[in-house]
């Protein structure tokens, strides 16, 4: 195993949706197939600009069947004109578009090719999309690390403390939040929260409460967590879940004292494909995050 993801949090929280309604209504779910051509930054892995170029081209496949977004969750031009090329990204975290990625029904086709030393990726994507037709609530949260300086990139030193990760939240409505941390390389899912030796399904959150989350000294049932890798670096994605309906959160591999619940990427993938299609104010946030390896990189 290339890495080992000691501690027992994850952090990061996110997102809420409406709830204005008491019933749900069925929404139709459409398949749908997305592409996008991403140009990565100069400072950016292959790894990096795959993960932006697949989040584009899926936002490009909602554009598609629902009409162009009202704001994107990530703003992006690129330009292929011969052997010049240009291209601009921009995040946009209050994002709000006319439908959701519900589910990967094909695994997703990647090109990557060199035009003028710049990494130029193609992402082709297959799914099942949603329209959006109510209103989504802000969230407030932060990500930050053993400075207390808001990042999504971590070092890993001899120093443990430089990996580990911590969350403010503050909760816009009464609910329920889950966040799982998906490793591509392992495929795998670990349960960030609820915390390990939580029996409950779901971490409940209060209207108007600020959360501090992955922080013993502020929560005695909370656990640090220090991201690891053997690599140089390696690349994580956060995914954030919450609603104002209970969440079963699901695991198949109780982790040990200092380890994560875990299950892996496809059933993972498929629990949430179905919670989302049965809770129609379930809303998803998902954040990349990085951790070098500076005990490699000083060598």
């Amino acid at each position: 195993m290339k890495r080992i993801i000691t501690i027992t949090f994850l952090l990061l929280m996110a997102l809420v949706p409406t709830w204005a309604q008491k019933k749900d209504k069925p929404r139709t779910v459409n398949d749908a197939h997305g592409t996008f051509t991403y140009v990565a930054g100069p400072s950016e892995s292959i790894a990096q600009a795959k993960q932006k170029c697949e989040a584009l081209a899926q936002l490009n496949a909602i554009e598609k069947e629902f009409g162009k977004a009202i704001s994107s969750v990530t703003d992006a031009s690129t330009t292929v004109e011969g052997e010049n090329v240009s291209s601009t990204f921009q995040e946009n975290t209050n994002a709000d578009v006319r439908g959701e990625w519900i589910e990967t029904t094909r695994a997703t086709e990647f090109k990557v090719e060199v035009v003028n030393d710049q990494f130029v990726v193609t992402a082709d994507v297959w799914g099942t999309i949603r329209e959006i037709t109510e209103a989504k609530a802000d969230i407030t949260y932060r990500i930050y690390n053993f400075n207390n300086i808001e990042t999504r990139e971590f070092q890993q030193t001899k120093d443990r403390k430089t990996s580990r990760i911590y969350m403010e939240f503050q909760a816009p409505a009464t609910g329920h939040l889950v966040v799982y941390l998906l490793d591509q390389t392992d495929n795998k899912a670990y349960q960030m929260l609820p915390y390990r030796d939580d029996e409950r399904s779901s971490f409940p959150v209060k209207k108007g409460e600020t959360y501090t989350l992955f922080n013993p000294r502020t929560d005695p049932a909370a656990k640090t967590l220090n991201l690891t890798t053997k690599k140089e670096a390696d690349y994580f994605q956060l995914c954030i879940l919450f609603s104002p309906n209970p969440i079963a959160s699901n695991f198949d591999t109780k982790g040990r004292k200092n380890q994560l619940n875990s299950m892996n990427l496809p059933s993972f993938r498929e629990w949430l494909a179905k919670a989302r299609n049965a809770d129609r104010s379930l809303v998803q946030k998902t954040e990349n995050i990085t951790i070098y390896n500076k005990t490699i990189q000083n060598q």
